[in-house]
């Protein structure tokens, strides 16, 4: 189930062409002008990982999941509300960034779970 889940939530990264002809038709701009948001939305989330590990180790559980459900639904909603290419990068870079600490935070969750279960 948890495979399933963390697969919508990264499926829309890798089927990014699929809403450029839209996207591009709304913000009125070319659509290879957009290629610049998906790799900003990969870079940024390549960043969440590596920085997400350091803070899911550091943080209490509380915070990160906090943290991350506040720069999940900023990016969104500037996402949504976008109305250049810029604002839409600053939205994904938001949201890119804050969306792999959800996993990592699941991730560490279900360890702990797992592992009372297992030794108690």
């Amino acid at each position: 189930m948890g495979a399933a889940l963390l697969d919508v939530a990264v499926s829309p990264l890798f089927v990014w062409s699929t809403f450029t002809g839209v996207l591009a038709a709304e913000l009125g701009v070319p659509e290879p002008s957009l290629s610049v948001v998906f790799a900003v939305g990969l870079a940024c989330f390549t960043v969440g990982v590596l920085v997400g590990g350091r803070l899911a180790d550091g943080l209490p559980p509380r915070v990160l999941a906090l943290g991350t459900a506040v720069g999940v639904v900023a990016g969104l909603v500037l996402c949504a509300e976008a109305s250049s290419v810029p604002v839409l990068l600053e939205g994904l870079l938001i949201f890119r960034t804050a969306n792999p600490l959800g996993f990592l935070f699941g991730r560490e969750e279900a360890s702990v779970k797992e592992s009372s279960v297992v030794y108690s």
